[in-house]
């Protein structure tokens, strides 16, 4: 064989040829790599989706999209094993499951597509692809709903019926399907609440029976016995499982938590307009704060729960509350119990946590704070004008947790996530907050982010927000130090939402008039 000198080697090539494989023209139509996915997703025990595992080559696109997309947005402040590893088990085996998600999928996909707001008209080709898209992720839907009721009684697959209540909210939230994902948080509450009956009476069915085999024990046995049953603990595990005993609490724990984030945003929303949604009804179906001066955090994730539930117990409490009789001077202390074990946490593990995560956690405790600090607040009270170096951070650290956690420069695409963000709370800021200049920094943060946290929509926040602007600001009559007098204040913003359309009608009431507009999406 001739040897050929190493600077004349040349190396056949072949032209690179487009071929019919669907999987392929998918991924270059945008779906990014597994290899690109690694470096965005939080390092979590994740169950990996083959394509070659389902016949239906989408199906396994979209699962992939929702590996290496979704959950990366889900976990996008506190990293979590809940999706990546009991929901995607739950796809494995169940279908309703699997067609659920691969419809959440199909959905987020379409939400992180630019938005065209102007510019030339969009192709035919754009459109019917995307027509074909919601058709894809809408038959999805359907199939899900089936395979559910295929299922039969949810009391014979509880797990099941609870993962996939979560999995509609959060496809219905992410269409602006507001009315339905409140209906299906409600639906949520109700199986939680006969969860905990069954489970209340399986607990004192196990306590007759032991009563009942204790006073049959022989007297020879009752001495043994005895020495027996004082080690066994008389209080059972907080919500069993009884129908399903081979899955772990866990899941039942991370849907209570899921619906008491999402309770917050409700809340914050229409708690004021529908009455089965007032922060009292939701408080009674969340966990009370456990907090103490010796409370230490191990997570993120741990200290986020505690917070909301703090957070629950302190706004469906703080009704007509007054300082000086306890429970106002209650929550402060809990805050302070809380504040101390986040610090100490953050400390510890800081190089660890994740940043975005820290400045939200930081922002929540805040809003809190600022909440105690004006006990029954009304929004055009004039209380909180004294507070407006805090609303001034605030605004900051809602900036700081929509920074990316790599290095803290560029932006964020469009973000899709569950979580209690930062829009309620720089809606509240807008509000509450005469200050000109924070204002315009909390719209700032409205318009400049493209996000879709739980039920609450940036644009259509940003777009409430600039008219409570414009009608506190189109006087004439300023005060002394430039804010607006007592008549111009916005006092309250009812939503109600149109039961068959996406559309709300908001009423701004103001101190002698209310206006009205309606909002469509």
């Amino acid at each position: 064989m001739t040897r050929v000198k190493p600077g004349e080697r040349k190396r056949a090539k072949a032209p690179k040829v487009r071929t019919g494989c669907r999987t392929c023209n998918a991924t270059a139509g945008g779906r990014m790599s597994m290899a690109g996915a690694a470096n965005l997703s939080p390092s979590l025990t994740t169950h990996t989706i083959s394509p070659i595992s389902y016949g239906d080559p989408l199906e396994a696109r979209s699962l992939l999209f929702f590996t290496e997309r979704t959950i990366g947005q889900f976990q996008a402040f506190f990293p979590d094993d809940f999706w990546n590893s009991h929901v995607l088990q739950f796809a494995l085996s169940q279908d309703c499951i699997r067609h659920a998600l691969v419809s959440l999928s199909a959905h987020h996909e379409r939400y992180m597509r630019p938005r065209k707001t102007t510019g030339p008209a969009i192709s035919s080709a754009v459109t019917s692809t995307v027509d074909a898209d919601r058709a894809f992720a809408l038959k999805q839907h359907n199939m899900a709903i089936q395979s559910l009721l295929a299922c039969g009684d949810p009391s014979q697959a509880l797990h099941v019926h609870l993962v996939s209540c979560l999995i509609f909210i959060c496809i219905e939230a992410l269409q602006g399907e507001i009315r339905s994902a409140i209906t299906l948080f409600k639906h949520g509450l109700s199986m939680i609440d006969e969860l905990n009956k069954r489970s209340a009476a399986a607990a004192a069915a196990s306590v007759r029976s032991t009563s009942n085999s204790a006073t049959s024990t022989p007297p020879s046995m009752s001495s043994a016995s005895s020495s027996v049953t004082d080690s066994v603990p008389a209080e059972p595990d907080p919500l069993p499982s009884p129908t399903t005993p081979s899955f772990p609490d866990s899941i039942v724990t991370a849907v209570v938590n899921f619906l008491n984030r999402f309770a917050v945003q409700v809340a914050l929303l229409a708690g004021d307009i529908d009455p089965d949604l007032r922060i009292g009804v939701i408080a009674s179906a969340s966990i009370k704060p456990s907090l103490s001066p010796t409370t230490r955090f191990h997570s993120l994730l741990e200290a986020r729960e505690s917070i909301l539930n703090l957070a629950i117990h302190v706004i469906s409490g703080s009704h007509n509350a007054l300082f000086g009789e306890g429970f106002l001077e209650s929550g402060v202390i809990m805050l302070g119990w809380w504040t101390v074990a986040f610090d100490r946490m953050v400390e510890e593990q800081g190089p660890q946590l994740s940043k975005r995560g820290i400045a939200l956690l930081e922002l929540h405790k805040r809003y809190l704070a600022a909440h105690l600090k004006v006990p029954n607040p009304s929004n055009g009270d004039i209380r909180w004008d004294e507070h407006i170096d805090e609303f001034g951070d605030l605004v900051s650290w809602a900036e700081k947790a929509l920074q990316p956690d790599i290095d803290g420069k560029g932006s964020l695409p469009a973000q899709f996530h569950m979580d209690l963000g930062v829009i309620p709370v720089m809606f509240s800021t807008v509000l509450r907050c005469r200050d000109p200049g924070v204002r315009r920094r909390a719209l700032a943060v409205l318009r400049n982010h493209r996000l879709q946290e739980g039920i609450w929509d940036s644009s259509l926040t940003l777009r409430a927000a600039e008219r409570i602007v414009m009608l506190e600001e189109s006087s004439v009559a300023l005060s002394a130090g430039g804010l607006p007098t007592a008549p111009q204040r916005v006092k309250t913003v009812m939503v109600h939402m149109d039961p068959d359309e996406k559309v709300a009608r908001l009423q701004y009431g103001l101190e002698n008039y209310t206006f009205e507009e309606v909002l469509d999406w």
